[in-house]
């Protein structure tokens, strides 16, 4: 077999094949390009996810005050008020 032979004469191939084909080539050229944008998009998203993820840890890095520390310091400004009304009424009055 000669590499002459595997060569098709133009007038064989339909017109429509032709443009088909053309038709083809440019969508997957455009659905490529397509991809191209979103696999940046999804690598900016993944960085600004990366950055979130060190804030929120710094975040829960700093001590939190827990419902057992919140509820001494009420009872403890609760006492120190009724510590001094006595005092503060035998003062002013």
């Amino acid at each position: 077999m000669r590499p002459e032979d595997d060569v098709v004469p133009d007038e064989s191939v339909p017109t429509w094949a032709v443009r088909l084909e053309a038709k083809v080539d440019v969508a997957l050229a455009r659905h490529g390009s397509q991809l191209d944008a979103h696999e940046r998009d999804i690598a900016d998203l993944r960085a600004a996810a990366h950055e979130h993820d060190a804030r929120l840890r710094a975040l829960e890095r700093v001590p939190a005050i827990t419902p057992r520390q919140l509820g001494a310091a009420a009872l403890g400004v609760v006492g120190a008020v009724g510590a001094l009304v006595p005092f503060l009424d035998r003062v002013y009055t």
